[in-house]
């Protein structure tokens, strides 16, 4: 069991690893931090979001949003800003709700879950079949356990 935490853990902490380096670029768009935004982060950006294909343009749009985008402090208020603006700026309209749409923690868990089920699989797959048959017995059987002395059994 330990094994399959241990997994678990490490499983999660490289998928934190790999969201934090492909949204990284991201930062750059929030209110009080899009005057950092460089053309670089544009192109990552790109890459990332399907529907966008000239990091120019998005650059610019995000350009002449600074002032805007920068007026707001919290990301409610700036979103409903896009939306009422979002014909004039289809780009920067995407990457909004792009980020609005990111399912990160529902794919993660079920992805945890899927990945203990193969292994809990695989291990019952390689236990023989009659230690397997006394796991069953003792599940079913666990108010006998309960009240048994198991330092006897270890002795035996």
């Amino acid at each position: 069991m330990r094994e399959v935490l241990d997994y678990l853990i490490v499983s999660l902490s490289e998928y934190y690893k790999l969201i934090e380096e492909k949204l990284q670029h991201f930062c750059n768009i929030f209110p009080g931090r899009v005057n950092q935004l460089t053309l670089e982060n544009a192109k990552k950006i790109c890459e990332i979001v399907p529907s966008i294909s000239s990091p120019e343009l998005l650059y610019s749009e995000l350009q002449l949003l600074k002032n805007d985008i920068d007026s707001y402090t919290e990301m409610t208020e700036l979103i409903n800003k896009i939306k009422i603006i979002r014909h004039g700026y289809p780009n920067a309209t995407r990457i909004y709700q792009f980020l609005l749409a990111l399912p990160i923690t529902v794919a993660t868990n079920e992805r945890c879950f899927s990945k203990l089920k193969l292994i809990k699989n695989k291990l019952r797959s390689t236990l023989m079949p009659d230690k397997m048959e006394w796991l069953i017995i003792s599940s079913a059987e666990r108010d006998l356990l309960e009240n048994a002395d198991l330092s006897s059994f270890a002795e035996e």
